[in-house]
Parts: C-alpha cells; structure tokens; sequence
C-alpha cells in the first residue's frame, strides 16, 4: 500500500471527499454504513481520522447513478 492512500483525514477532509455533512457521516457510521475513525488522541474529545484508503473503498461501494 503506497503511503499516499495510508494518509489519515480529518472529518472536514472527509467531507469534501464524500460530500456528505459531519452529523451524516456520524449517523451512517452508527449504523454501521461508514468507516470507523480511528481515534489518534484520548478522551472524550480526542482527534479521530480516517484512512483514505478505507475511505476510497467505501466510495467504490456506493451506487452510480446518472
């Protein structure tokens, strides 16, 4: 795995990438619809990222639509 797709992002990151507001995101990861951040600090409010290559592989999963 090449160290560009083991990059870490942050929710606003995320965001762009998938288009999708932050309380969607927490909402579908709930639900088991998203990738788990992983949390890179401690505590309550401790940073989370994603992996982008988790990230891109979820992308290819969603349906195209035209």
């Amino acid at each position: 795995m090449s160290a560009l797709s083991d990059r870490l992002l942050s929710i606003d990151e995320v965001k762009v990438m998938v288009g999708l507001s932050a309380p969607t995101i927490w909402r579908l990861r709930k639900a088991g619809q998203f990738p788990n951040p992983l949390k890179i600090t401690p505590g309550m409010t401790g940073a989370t990222r994603w992996r982008l290559s988790e990230l891109i592989a979820w992308v290819d999963t969603r349906e195209r639509s035209l």
